[in-house]
């Protein structure tokens, strides 16, 4: 999939290679976007870990990605990373929230 430019609950957002269906996809990345706002407003900063975190358990609990039967979901969240891994097919998003200077990867494994 090529890179693609979105903007999701009036945050710039560029995804840069997603193998989920778009709706999926759209719907990660606006719940993303909405605990990076939250979290910004409470702490004035956003916290990598903790962004992580409330990512990988948000799509460890939802139906859509798998619900409870999929405790595999991995989630990474920085400026600047390297990656390589192995993951199920159409379980693999990598995007960038522009506005806030975040990288996020996200891929189930497992």
């Amino acid at each position: 999939m090529a890179e693609r430019q979105l903007v999701i609950n009036g945050s710039r957002i560029r995804v840069r290679y997603s193998e989920m269906q778009q709706e999926a996809e759209e719907k990660l990345i606006s719940k993303v976007v909405s605990m990076a706002m939250d979290e910004e407003k409470e702490k004035k900063v956003v916290d990598d870990k903790l962004l992580a975190t409330a990512v990988r358990d948000y799509l460890s609990k939802t139906d859509e990605f798998g619900g409870a039967e999929s405790s595999a979901w991995h989630v990474i969240v920085g400026q600047h990373f390297v990656c390589s891994s192995k993951y199920d097919s159409k379980s693999l998003i990598f995007f960038d929230i522009v506005d806030f200077h975040k990288s996020v990867l996200a891929f189930k494994s497992g």
